[in-house]
């Protein structure tokens, strides 16, 4: 008796545990986007969120230093980074998990990216869409896009993509 319930449980759970597992996975991403902001904000210097559809890497890296650089910033800088040594940020998905881009947005050796600019703003050159894919389940894709005032991004609803299209 024991065994047939376990038998008909089974496959139910696991379907359970994968979808949970592609929602903990957007959720990451999303918390990274914020995190990528915030560093924007705090050092003064644009954040790039990286993400490579293939093998399914992701992660953050600061870009280089301000253009204009005075002495006192220089100094403030060297001292801040002793104190808060910034080690890159790098992720990957799940096996049965894949990110889905738009096929129009420029690669740069496979490499796509959202840029966050020092006040925080997305870089309009950013990607407008990432599709959180299981592949193994028919499960609904998980979209995250910016907001529609492009303060941040927001994990949305498959219905509202065609607000998204149409841009």
């Amino acid at each position: 008796m024991l065994g047939a319930v376990i038998a008909l449980a089974a496959p139910r759970l696991a379907r359970f545990y994968r979808g949970r597992a592609i929602e903990i996975e957007a959720n990451r991403f999303l918390t990274l986007t914020r995190f990528a902001q915030n560093r924007a904000i705090s050092t003064g210097v644009p954040v790039v969120v990286w993400l490579n559809h293939e093998t399914g890497y992701y992660g953050l890296q600061e870009e280089g230093a301000a253009v204009y650089e005075d002495p006192l910033q220089r100094r403030l800088q060297a001292s801040r980074n002793q104190i808060h040594e910034y080690q890159p940020v790098e992720f990957q998905l799940a096996t049965n998990l894949s990110f889905q881009i738009d096929p129009h947005h420029p690669l740069t050796n496979q490499i796509a990216t959202i840029r966050f600019l020092p006040d925080g703003a997305i870089d309009e050159n950013s990607l407008a869409m990432v599709l959180l894919c299981d592949e193994k389940a028919d499960e609904t894709p998980i979209p995250i896009v910016p907001s529609r005032n492009r303060l941040h991004y927001e994990i949305t609803e498959p219905t509202n993509l065609w607000f998204y299209t149409t841009r």
